[in-house]
């Protein structure tokens, strides 16, 4: 199945393709994805046309294409993926990936047998459905089962259905929204503890699961989850005067002014990543690319999605219980050039389809050195160092490199709405890279709006309207994102082309007036301007 984002798909809307996990599934369309399905067989029997022998057909709604023939054939080595959507997209697009699968790759490092793929991830799943998976499939004669698990675990949605679901699945977006609001919103009290008990929960479901299979004797490898550095997080700027005035000064070229005040409100809200964040934007402007790598760290591990917890959990599960562990975050962190990895994972946690390599070469070492049975006398020491190599200089084809920018542009404008009114950082953040990095194709966003929908899947009028009113408000982040960038005229545009759309946020008419004065220099000053949008709040 073609690697191409089924955004509809983790938004709980009509398509017929895959996509990425830019939002938790719309519950009140889709209550049966999250607490239906995940009760019934993955995998249905069924007679291949050809041959007439017994083949297991992946049944469930929205996985990908999968199947394999039952019994195993001789001198074949099973190997299921479970996940999350990173999971459901890794391994995907053997064109993105040069032809470095999975499968070709373990052909390599361990030869001797034919290595048998069956993908199983499912955008959105934790690790309460990754767990109901496992269960089914260690009846299928797994050699090896790769866990791709730790995205999705503080969520409205994860874990067993609660009592409010069971009895009235359409109150879900109520409790989705209560729990968004939970997390985001209460930092120091609830959200923290609520995200605290849902990584011990998931902490048990793996070592449960290391355990099964360690009893099955099928060796379980633990992927960590990469996580984007330098991503703000998706929601406005914060409601604070000391973050107001540094982030001023930042606006009015002030730099090492705007590091302190940024350092300042860190001290204040030390549990906010905007402040690190910001700290290591000036800094990584300024050409300190270990400094501002060491900022973008920090905003890391206040990320209230608890990744870089989870991470820690996966690592230290791996060595208690005797798991395999695959380090794919630390690979794909000390591959990237510069103190972000935006160029290898293109959102907040999904990475692109020719960093696959990296991937798979990070699951067959880690087999490798840990020599389970059955793959110790296979393991070819000398073909991996030479594909490590030549993997890290992989880069994107242009038809891949078209698709980046399709799927961050359209997260981008499908965020841009979280704000209640106001700029999405995040969304604004990955604008301005793309105006930065892609400016041919970011020059004509503003034409795409039928090109992206017709990728988001089938709409209804609802969903149409959903989307108008998205696309007008992202058109208002890219003018943002040009005012940042000091392309004022094309922030101009922007802007003007978001009120032609339907955009009339007071906002909109603020950053427009500020791109206004950074051409021309007429009109009230920066600093009026920005309290005069932010300074009430």
């Amino acid at each position: 199945m073609s690697g191409e984002w089924l955004l509809c798909g983790m938004l709980g809307l009509p398509s017929a393709s895959p996509a990425p996990a830019y939002a938790q599934a719309a519950l009140s369309a889709d209550a049966a994805y999250w607490y239906v399905d995940v009760y019934k067989p993955f995998f249905a029997e069924t007679i291949a046309e050809e041959g007439g022998g017994r083949l297991m057909v992946a049944q469930r709604p929205r996985a990908r294409e999968s199947s394999f023939p039952r019994p195993k054939l001789p001198r074949t080595a099973r190997v299921f993926v479970l996940g999350g959507s990173v999971g459901f997209q890794y391994d995907s697009d053997a064109r993105q990936s040069h032809g470095w699968t999975l499968q070709r790759i373990l052909e390599g490092a361990f030869p001797g047998k034919r290595y048998e793929i069956i993908h199983c991830g499912m955008g959105g799943y934790d690790s309460y459905r990754e767990g109901l998976i496992l269960e089914e499939i260690l009846g299928y004669e797994p050699d090896i089962i790769v866990l791709m698990s730790g995205n999705n675990e503080v969520t409205a949605v994860s874990g067993p259905p609660t009592w409010l679901a069971r009895r009235w699945p359409s109150l879900l977006p109520l409790q989705r929204r209560l729990h968004r609001l939970l997390i985001k919103n209460s930092p120091s009290d609830g959200g923290l503890a609520q995200a605290a008990l849902q990584v011990e929960r998931f902490e048990r479901n793996v070592r449960a699961m290391v355990r099964l299979a360690k009893e099955r004797g099928v060796p379980l490898v633990l992927c960590t989850m990469p996580r984007q550095l330098g991503l703000p997080p998706p929601s406005p700027l914060p409601k604070s005067e000391t973050f107001l005035e540094a982030w001023t000064l930042a606006q009015e070229g002030r730099s090492a002014e705007a590091e302190q005040k940024f350092r300042l409100y860190s001290l204040e809200q030390p549990g906010d990543p905007f402040g690190p964040f910001w700290v290591g934007r000036l800094l990584e402007k300024r050409g300190d690319r270990d400094r501002a790598r060491d900022e973008y760290e920090r905003a890391l591990r206040q990320d209230y999605a608890r990744v870089h917890e989870i991470n820690a959990r996966i690592r230290r599960i791996a060595v208690e219980e005797g798991a395999v562990l695959a380090d794919v975050a630390s690979v794909l962190k000390n591959t990237a050039a510069g103190p972000r990895n935006d160029a290898l994972v293109y959102d907040a946690m999904h990475w692109n389809r020719f960093a696959d390599p990296l991937v798979s070469l990070a699951i067959a070492q880690a087999l490798g050195d840990a020599s389970p049975p059955g793959l110790r006398e296979l393991f070819s020491r000398t073909a991996l160092p030479a594909l490590w190599s030549r993997a890290r200089r992989l880069k994107p084809t242009d038809r891949e490199r078209e698709a980046i920018f399709r799927r961050k542009a359209m997260g981008a404008v499908w965020e841009s709405l979280l704000g209640g009114g106001l700029f999405v950082e995040r969304s604004v953040s990955v604008l301005e890279d793309l105006a930065r990095d892609q400016p041919r194709e970011f020059k004509g966003l503003a034409s795409r709006k039928e090109d992206f929908s017709e990728h988001l899947g089938v709409w209804t009028e609802s969903q149409r309207q959903d989307w108008d009113a998205r696309w007008a408000f992202g058109l208002a982040h890219a003018g943002e994102a040009c005012r940042r960038l000091g392309r004022h005229k094309e922030a101009l545009a922007y802007f003007d082309a978001a009120r032609s759309a339907g955009c009339s946020l007071p906002i909109v008419e603020t950053h427009r007036a500020l791109a206004q004065r950074g051409l021309d220099g007429k009109g009230r000053s920066v600093r009026q301007l920005l309290l005069e949008a932010y300074g009430d709040r």
